[in-house]
């Protein structure tokens, strides 16, 4: 007999491996040590495998009666008895084919490195742990989705969607699993949580070795009801799962940026149809291709508590500029600030570019730095001497920008253009406030991350990048400004404006629930007011009917599939005869090209094509026809 396997380091070759089982005879008993018996092996064990010279873990996915047509290797030792079920297995094996990676991949990112390079999995005491036997009947509405803000009703959704599932009298030890965008977001969630409900526990990759062994054994055991964890963590050998909830899924983090290109909601529902447990979506926003492709569900719309005490304020730069003010605040920010500080009330600027400047440019012929590297142009930082120095943010590389006070090209002074957050930070300064910055450069790593929130406590004014969308709501907060609205929109994609509504909405969650004799400020500065994405800033369902119906009308998802496929080659020539031949398959195909790229990569001596397009759901019949052509590729669907 044969084991297929999933290692759980990924291989080149194929998704899935497989293994010979040795027959239960006398050449099997001299090496027990070493391989298993037929009677031994069954489908969700962790077992030893060969790949090449390294010993490697795997989950077994299925058991062959038929020999394979190729030659095996022997599978080596069962570790640990029935970690995962059937149902788990099916689960990581959809979600791979779904967005074109291996199951390998999904398991690797599902069980942190501390969990798959130790032998904790030989505890006898977990050994043989079996399912809770429920059978769920048919739901009706599967899934829900809540809209809102913390400050509303949706709050009480999430409890009660907890509540039902958790005691219900008819099954024991139901398990609900709550999904985080990011670990920062988990963390303030768990402490309002924690005060609800006892039975929590948390895992991701953040927590330490020892919490994220316990943690996985409580979960596959059934020792806790309420897991609290980031994407992958769907994707854990759960004891009973009956029910999903994706926090805040029109949070960006929710769709990985890196390999395998997944997301959170299109797993959660192959989990949710799968397993036939209830799905709920919360989010003070809303994803535009999760509410349209569930619109024949229940959907919640909840007002703020508060919004009727908030006071927004669009601020045309065009009209301080003809004023001579010249500075990234407006007139009215300012005063707005120096009024909280007074007041001992806390401001949040945004402004989701870091450094100084964007960039330097000669003032005579337009002329700027650029990245030996990605060829892109230059930002402008101030280093930890204090020291101002150009730098490629892509590749860490930076070099003095003494060296281009005048143009290479034609002498001229270059001037700065834009501006980041260390820029604004330089211009508060004179207040004599205390100012913290909150971007990639100053919480960069996980323990800086975890000081965070008591470095805000001590700020008056917080200066930070999309990355402190993630903090929830901040104490004694009155005053949020956007410094540069545009900012937001200058990313070419059909999903631009949507981010840019939904960053608007996370922005406003960090101000604090006010008392009802307590008014709060949102400045939004912009060049361009009379934007439509501003005017419906207040209406979801505006900005919903307006989005929904350009992008029917461009033919953009979610009424198409947008997917993206990426290759490359040591000379630019070979990487052109690849696009060539890949986007004549497209064609064939009634596919709608969006964009083609190619980039070349110094350091690793490659150039690199992404191609870009758009297909009516036929995408499999691509995939079949790009495995018969010669060449090395990656997919993914954006």
């Amino acid at each position: 007999m044969f084991a297929e396997v999933v290692p759980f380091r990924p291989s080149g070759f194929a998704n899935i491996l497989t293994y010979k089982i040795k027959e239960n005879s006398a050449e099997t008993a001299e090496t027990a040590e070493s391989v298993e018996s037929v009677e031994s092996v069954e489908v969700g064990d962790i077992a030893e495998i060969a790949m090449g010279e390294k010993r490697e873990k795997c989950i077994i996915v299925n058991i062959l009666d038929t020999e394979p047509d190729f030659k095996t290797k022997n599978l080596g030792k069962i570790i640990a008895k029935n970690i995962y079920s059937p149902q788990d297995i099916k689960n990581i094996c959809d979600i791979a084919e779904y967005f074109f990676t291996s199951p390998s991949h999904i398991v690797k990112k599902a069980i942190p490195a501390n969990i798959r390079n130790t032998n904790f999995i030989n505890t006898t005491e977990f050994v043989n742990q079996k399912k809770n036997p429920i059978v769920s009947k048919e739901i009706k509405n599967r899934i829900q989705i809540s809209l809102g803000s913390v400050y509303s009703k949706r709050s009480t959704d999430e409890v009660e969607f907890i509540k039902k599932i958790i005691h219900d009298e008819k099954h024991t030890t139901q398990q609900v699993l709550v999904v985080f965008p990011d670990s920062i977001t988990l963390e303030q969630t768990f402490l309002k949580y924690k005060k609800l409900f006892s039975d929590i526990c948390v895992f991701h990759s953040g927590v330490s070795k020892k919490k994220q062994i316990e943690a996985f054994w409580k979960i596959k055991t059934g020792n806790v009801q309420i897991i609290f964890g980031t994407q992958y963590s769907l994707c854990l050998p759960f004891f009973s799962l009956s029910g999903i909830i994706v926090y805040e899924f029109a949070h960006g983090s929710h769709k990985a940026k890196f390999s395998p290109y997944t997301n959170t909601m299109q797993s959660a529902e192959i989990i949710a149809n799968n397993n036939n447990i209830p799905l709920l979506y919360t989010s003070c926003a809303g994803d535009i291709a999760t509410i349209y492709r569930n619109k024949n569900t229940t959907i919640s719309r909840h007002e703020k508590i508060y919004s009727s005490q908030q006071n927004l304020h669009i601020v045309d730069m065009k009209m301080e500029h003809q004023n001579k003010n010249f500075s990234p605040l407006s007139g009215i920010a300012m005063q707005k600030i120096k009024n909280a500080i007074a007041q001992k009330k806390k401001t949040i600027i945004y402004i989701n570019r870091k450094g100084v400047s964007h960039y330097i440019q000669c003032s005579n012929c337009g002329d700027s730095p650029v990245s030996q590297y990605t060829g892109s142009k230059m930002n402008v930082f101030k280093n930890e001497k204090n020291q101002i120095v150009l730098r490629c943010s892509a590749m860490a590389y930076a070099q003095s920008i003494e060296k281009h006070d005048f143009c290479a090209h034609c002498s001229a002074k270059m001037e700065k253009v834009g501006v980041g957050t260390q820029g604004i930070e330089e211009l508060l300064y004179p207040l004599g406030a205390k100012i913290l910055r909150i971007d990639g450069d100053s919480f960069h790593t996980k323990t800086a991350q975890k000081k965070m929130m008591q470095e805000i406590e001590k700020a008056d004014i917080i200066i930070g990048t999309q990355m402190m969308l993630s903090v929830g709501s901040i104490p004694d907060c009155s005053l949020i400004v956007d410094i540069l609205f545009e900012n937001n929109l200058h990313f070419f994609s059909f999903t631009t404006e949507e981010t840019a509504w939904g960053q608007i909405q996370l922005l406003q969650e960090m101000f604090e629930r006010p008392d009802s004799s307590h008014h709060l400020e949102y400045i939004v500065q912009t060049f361009e007011p009379q934007l439509q994405l501003i005017e419906n800033i207040k209406s979801f369902e505006n900005f919903y009917a307006s989005e929904i119906l350009s992008r029917k009308i461009l033919q953009y998802p979610p009424f198409v599939e947008y997917i993206e496929i990426e290759c490359s080659a040591k000379t630019e020539e070979k990487v052109k005869k690849h696009i060539d031949i890949i986007l004549h398959l497209l064609q064939g195909n009634e596919s709608r090209v969006d964009a083609v790229e190619v980039k070349k990569v110094p350091h690793l001596q490659v150039f690199i094509a992404s191609i870009r397009f758009f297909t009516q759901k036929g995408e499999k019949n691509i995939m079949q026809k790009l495995s018969e052509l010669s060449i090395k590729y990656t997919v993914r669907r954006c």
